[in-house]
């Protein structure tokens, strides 16, 4: 990919309204940056610019849904979310369920964590696929050495 700096000249009204025109079609990032020779921040920096000053143009994201901005979670909600993450539903299934964000969903699971509410946790944990004491045993095996933390420092 040809990419070409923006700094030495601004964006034409032409280059703009092909933008829109991308932008609205759905088009991937990757493939508008190809198609105006420039980066990806300069591309949704231009989307940011263009909603800022009022042109209605659709974000590739959910975010707050409409009406749904830092609206409280009420008892049913939280109620839903912990009774439907023990039963082992991800946060974006539950996020869709509810209409809140993905990291709503999250955010609200951590806070109940914190709050010391039981809520599984999925998809976490220590899954190694060697074990330490192996590992030192066979380096002694082999005649390495295994240097600790207190020989480390000395």
């Amino acid at each position: 990919m040809n990419i070409k700096a923006r700094n030495d000249r601004r964006w034409t009204e032409a280059e703009m309204r092909r933008f829109i025109g991308m932008w609205i079609d759905g088009k991937e990032l990757d493939e508008i940056c190809e198609a105006f020779g420039t980066t990806r921040y300069a591309v949704n920096k231009l989307a940011g610019r263009l909603r800022r000053d009022g042109v209605p143009i659709p974000r590739r994201n959910a975010g707050h849904r409409a009406g749904r901005r830092n609206q409280l979670w009420n008892p049913a909600e939280v109620e839903f979310l912990i009774r439907r993450r023990n039963e082992r539903a991800t946060a974006e299934q539950i996020a869709l369920e509810l209409d809140r964000s993905y990291l709503a969903v999250t955010g609200m699971i951590q806070k109940l964590r914190l709050e010391g509410v039981s809520v599984r946790q999925l998809g976490r944990g220590t899954r190694k696929l060697w074990d330490p004491e192996t590992l030192k045993g066979a380096m002694a095996g082999r005649g390495l050495r295994v240097v600790g933390a207190e020989e480390e420092a000395a």
